[in-house]
C-alpha cells in the first residue's frame, strides 16, 4: 500500500506540459495569457492540470428524475478520454499523467518498495517524482437534454420521429498557487438523428450510443479550443500573397471552409476598478477562409485584406457559415 504521505502529495488530475510559444507577450493579451507566459518565461515549460469531468449536482438530480442518468454519465465518462485525446492532438501540450493516475501510482510502489525491481535501473519508476501543475482546468457539464418528438399525421399516424440531444459544459482555468480564476469559457452542442436519406428517425441502441459519443467529441473539441484561446490565441504566423498560415492545426477545432476574422491589436484595456488587463482594442483588418488543415498549422485564403500581417490575432466567425474552398 502507498504511504499516506504519497497519497496526500499527489493531485489526481491530468497534467500536460504547455510548450512556450515562439511569440512574446503583447499588449493584446489578456491577464490569463500574460500570467501563463510570464510564468513560462521564468520557470520553463508550464503545466496545465485537467481534472475529471464533473456534473453539477442540480443537473444530476434532474436527469435522475427523468430516468436519463445513464446517458449523461456516458457523455461525462467519454469526455475524460476525449479531452486527453484533443489536448494531445493540439501538439501544444505534452501528456504527463491523467485520470489513469490511480493506475500509475501502484507501479511506483511496485518498482520502488516491493523489492522485486532493481532500483538502480534508471528505467524503474520512482515515487515523489510526479510533475507539478501550475494551472488547473476544471470542466463541468451544466446542461443536458434528451428529447424525443413525433410528427403525427391524419388519424394520429406517426409520420416521422426525431431525437435531439443537447449538452453544455464549462471550463474554468485557475492558477493553482494563488487560486485566482484566470479565464472561463463554455461549449454547447446540439445534435439530432437522421437516416441516410435525410428522414428523421428515433435513436435507439447503437445509434443512441453514436449520438452520445458525437456530443462528447464535439464538447471536448470546443473546450480544447477555449483552453488554447487562453494560452495560445490563434495568430497569423506567415503570409505569402493572399495565403496566411495560422498556428492552429488538426484537433483544435479549426476546419476547412471555416471563416476567420483577422484583427490588429491596439491600446491595452484595463478594468478601472481592479487595474487588471482585460484585453485590448481590436480593429478588424481582414477575413479569411481555411483551405488546408495540417497537424500543427493551417492555411487560409484572404477574402478581405486591409493590411493583414504576421502576429495578428484571428477569431472564428461562425455566423459566416462553412464553405468549401478551392
Amino acid at each position: 500500500m502507498l504511504s499516506e504521505k504519497i497519497k496526500k502529495s499527489v493531485r489526481v488530475s491530468l497534467c500536460v506540459a504547455m510548450f512556450v510559444g515562439t511569440g512574446i507577450w503583447t499588449s493584446g493579451e489578456t491577464f490569463a495569457q500574460d500570467q501563463i507566459r510570464r510564468e513560462a518565461a521564468m520557470e520553463g515549460k508550464q503545466t496545465l492540470a485537467v481534472g475529471p469531468v464533473k456534473v453539477t449536482a442540480a443537473l444530476r438530480a434532474r436527469v435522475a428524475r427523468e430516468g436519463k442518468a445513464s446517458q449523461l454519465e456516458e457523455i461525462a465518462a467519454a469526455m475524460d478520454g476525449q479531452l486527453i485525446d484533443r489536448l494531445q492532438n493540439t501538439r501544444k501540450f505534452t501528456l504527463i499523467a491523467g485520470s489513469q493516475l490511480k493506475e500509475l501510482l501502484p507501479w511506483q510502489d511496485w518498482d520502488g518498495a516491493s523489492g522485486n525491481v532493481n532500483i538502480a535501473d534508471p528505467r524503474a519508476a520512482r515515487a515523489f517524482q510526479l510533475a507539478g501543475c501550475k494551472f488547473l482546468a476544471i470542466t463541468e457539464i451544466s446542461g443536458f437534454t434528451d428529447l424525443g418528438e413525433a410528427l403525427e399525421g391524419e388519424g394520429g399516424a406517426v409520420l416521422a420521429r426525431r431525437r435531439t440531444i443537447e449538452a453544455v459544459a464549462v471550463v474554468q482555468i485557475y492558477d493553482t498557487t494563488t487560486g485566482i480564476l484566470l479565464e472561463s469559457g463554455n461549449a454547447k452542442v446540439k445534435i439530432f438523428d437522421k437516416d441516410a436519406a435525410g428522414a428523421e428517425i428515433q435513436a435507439d441502441g447503437n445509434f443512441l450510443d453514436k449520438m452520445l459519443a458525437d456530443v462528447s467529441f464535439k464538447l471536448a473539441t470546443q473546450l480544447t479550443g477555449r483552453v488554447l484561446d487562453v494560452a495560445f490565441p490563434a495568430r497569423v504566423v506567415a503570409r505569402t500573397d493572399d495565403i496566411i498560415t495560422i498556428n492552429r492545426g488538426d484537433g483544435t477545432g479549426i476546419a476547412k471552409g471555416q471563416a476567420w476574422d483577422v484583427y490588429a491589436l491596439g491600446k491595452v484595456i484595463k478594468d478601472p476598478d481592479t487595474d487588471e488587463i482585460i484585453g485590448s482594442e481590436r480593429v478588424k483588418v481582414g477575413e479569411a477562409r481555411v483551405i488546408e488543415v495540417e497537424p500543427r498549422m493551417s492555411r487560409a485564403k484572404l477574402t478581405l485584406d486591409n493590411g493583414v500581417s504576421d502576429g495578428m490575432v484571428l477569431r472564428e466567425n461562425p455566423d459566416a457559415g462553412l464553405q468549401t474552398t478551392n
